[in-house]
């Protein structure tokens, strides 16, 4: 990619993908979004990335849902399947379990153990279903 996407020497290139393929790949994203953007939004891009997948903070940019009231039980808690649901991050409860049992949903950072789980509510909460969709309840 970096012959016909990029103006990058190739001996520089080879050099760099030797010693270390992943800066060689975020050197070619680096290259690729100054070149259709500038400078400024590749290193935001960059500092967002490593926030997300190095750190493993929060996005900066979460969207923010409004749970329906009615999911919500009169003792102030919902069912964790309810709540994902409710978030628009999986399309059926069988999406939920199945994400719940292989350990993919984080609630407010915690990892969601069991299904059967009532959690209190109180927004603002920040659901997380796989390592990327990331969603804030109000």
């Amino acid at each position: 990619y970096f012959l016909y996407l990029t103006d990058v020497d190739l001996g520089e290139v080879d050099a760099l993908i030797e010693e270390s393929p992943r800066d060689a790949k975020r050197m070619l994203a680096r290259e690729i979004v100054t070149m259709y953007h500038d400078g400024s939004a590749a290193k935001a891009a960059e500092a967002e990335f490593d926030r997300i997948h190095v750190r493993h903070e929060r996005p900066s940019d979460v969207p923010q849902v409004s749970l329906d009231r009615a999911l919500v039980k009169d003792d102030g808690t919902v069912w964790v399947i309810d709540l994902l649901q409710g978030s628009g991050l999986v399309g059926s409860r069988s999406e939920a379990k199945r994400l719940i049992e292989q350990g993919g949903v984080r609630v407010n950072e915690s990892k969601v153990e069991s299904a059967d789980v009532d959690l209190p509510f109180a927004a603002p909460m920040l659901v997380q279903v796989g390592k990327r969709a990331f969603v804030e309840l109000t």
